[in-house]
């Protein structure tokens, strides 16, 4: 049996090995009348700010979702299809369809020509499913 209160101390031994430890990111331990609380903080974690202006320019599309996937296939084989033939098609709700091609419009892989009824859909060339 260990010694009362070694544990404490192995959790903040063990922690302050980890990459990225300060003291601000170290154990926090409290205590109630009934209870002990010990808090562990992400040292992995990093607060990452990107530009909001050359976010989508700068920072390429890693991986789309299988529905983001299936709807570029289906775009690029019937680019007249309309949102009700994707929402059939893709076994998915007008909204989420809706939600979708919103994503994709906004990172610019997708676009509209012409109106709702008569037009079709573009996918921008060099998008790889």
């Amino acid at each position: 049996m260990e010694k009362r209160g070694s544990g404490l101390r192995k959790i903040y031994n063990e922690t302050a090995k980890l990459p990225g430890f300060t003291e601000a990111k170290g154990p926090r331990f409290r205590s109630q009348a009934t209870s002990f609380y010990t808090e562990l903080l992400n040292n992995n974690y990093r607060n990452q700010t990107n530009d909001p202006v050359n976010d989508l320019v700068n920072d390429p599309v890693k991986s789309f979702t299988l529905l983001q996937k299936d709807l570029i296939s289906l775009l690029k084989e019937t680019p007249a299809i309309t949102r009700p033939e994707l929402c059939e098609r893709l076994n998915v709700s007008l909204a989420t369809v809706r939600r979708a091609i919103a994503q994709l419009k906004e990172l610019n892989i997708i676009e509209r020509i012409g109106s709702d009824k008569a037009g079709y859909w573009k996918v921008k060339s060099g998008v790889d499913k």
